[in-house]
């Protein structure tokens, strides 16, 4: 029973990766083409239709921060959520990593330490 549940659980980790793929792949077909509201729209759609995904969130994270984006830091602070609670601590820290710098370029030094603390539990 308990090899069917970790297979289970890889299956579905396997699918959820390859449909961030290709929602990676049609993002830089649009940048690409020049089409980067499209692009935000069409992250911002599979985040909001998906919550579940962490994949479609790092996209959407990544993506706010490539463009200098407000939105970025907040995006990286729900992802750091929900890979903490997907017990995923390496991408957890990664991403509280990149936040505290943000944090500190955007003059929040309160997020920052914040941040900073989590980032070292």
């Amino acid at each position: 029973m308990r090899f069917v549940g970790i297979l289970f659980l890889t299956f579905c980790c396997l699918v959820s990766a390859g449909r961030a793929q290709d929602l990676a792949s049609r993002v830089q077909r649009m940048e690409a083409a020049g089409n980067t509201a499209a692009a935000r729209s069409l992250l911002a759609r599979a985040v909001r239709e998906h919550p579940g995904n962490a994949g479609f969130l790092k996209l959407y994270a990544e993506f706010l921060d490539q463009y200098h984006h407000e939105g970025a830091r907040e995006a990286y602070r729900e992802l750091a959520g929900k890979l903490a609670n997907a017990g995923n601590e390496a991408g957890r820290a990664e991403v509280l990593r990149r936040l505290t710098l943000l944090d500190l370029l955007a003059g929040d030094r309160q997020a920052a330490a914040r941040d900073l603390e989590a980032y070292h539990a």
